[in-house]
């Protein structure tokens, strides 16, 4: 099958240690990409769930739509960077990508005007930064989501995006259908981070993190397994496999060891894993 995987490599903005590269690749899904089954229609304002994805992972296929049109804000201060972006997700015609900016404080202005449910946000925007820009966004309500796409790609960065609240962490060395499966992953209201976030959030040290969080005890067996898991950054197909139950049935007990625990974010629920000892734990059945 040919590869269909390509990166944003021009001279201003691109991985780490890869060279320039001339042009723009070509951003050509291609008709070789399976369609996934037909998704079974749902009301606008419930969107289903999706599994968290991790980097790297097999992603949301590039044919598949989005249940609802999807808004996408841009905000990076190169132009043939917003370009590219916006050509790989329009290509779905579920997504409409409303609006873009080349600075921090131009993203915070759009995202009040234009309401997008997804911003792509370069962390080395000039004037605020990146980190600050994030807060701001998220101080604005949860109804705008942000997927950081960035050539910072070293742990600190990681860490102060997620600290800042971003639910989403791409390098710019990533393919069209990992960021075709962020912004679907985010929509449907889960995180889609490299597996280092959680081992990098593992070795963190929360002081008052334990204060006022019950213990493990209070868990189930099936409950204290699947968070075991997914603190592991497993998808909740991959804890189904685990455990031989659906991915829905997974989320189910998933829900209720969050609801038992007061911790909702991915971050919070590592951190609780961290300190009951649960890291180091063989997969469970």
């Amino acid at each position: 099958m040919p590869d269909h995987r390509h990166s944003f490599t021009d001279a201003g903005c691109r991985a780490p240690g890869e060279g320039v590269s001339g042009a723009m690749p070509a951003l050509d899904w291609g008709g070789t990409i399976p369609a996934p089954p037909a998704l079974t229609p749902h009301r606008k304002s419930e969107p289903s769930l999706e599994p968290d994805r991790a980097c790297g992972e097999r992603a949301v296929g590039a044919k598949e739509e989005f249940r609802r049109v999807v808004k996408v804000l841009l905000a990076d201060d190169h132009k043939v960077v917003r370009a590219g972006l916006k050509a790989v997700l329009e290509s779905n015609d579920r997504v409409d990508v409303v609006g873009e900016a080349s600075s921090g404080e131009e993203a915070v202005e759009r995202v009040r005007a234009l309401e997008p449910d997804i911003v792509i946000m370069e962390l080395g925007v000039p004037g605020m930064d990146g980190i600050r820009a994030i807060r701001a966004i998220t101080a604005l309500g949860p109804a705008t989501r942000v997927l950081v796409f960035t050539v910072h790609d070293d742990d600190e960065y990681l860490e102060a995006a997620l600290d800042a609240g971003a639910a989403g962490f791409l390098s710019k060395s990533a393919t069209d259908r990992d960021i075709t499966g962020a912004v679907q992953a985010l929509v449907r209201g889960h995180s889609y981070l490299p597996r280092r976030a959680t081992f990098l959030l593992a070795r963190r040290k929360t002081p008052n993190a334990s204060c006022d969080t019950p213990g493990p005890g209070v868990l189930s067996p099936r409950e204290l397994a699947v968070v075991t898991l997914y603190a592991r950054g497993f998808t909740a197909s991959e804890m189904g496999r685990q455990v031989f139950l659906s991915p829905k049935t997974v989320e189910g007990y998933l829900a209720r060891a969050r609801n038992k625990l007061g911790l909702t974010r991915r971050p919070e629920l590592v951190r609780f894993a961290l300190e009951a000892g649960l890291m180091g734990r063989e997969k469970e059945q």
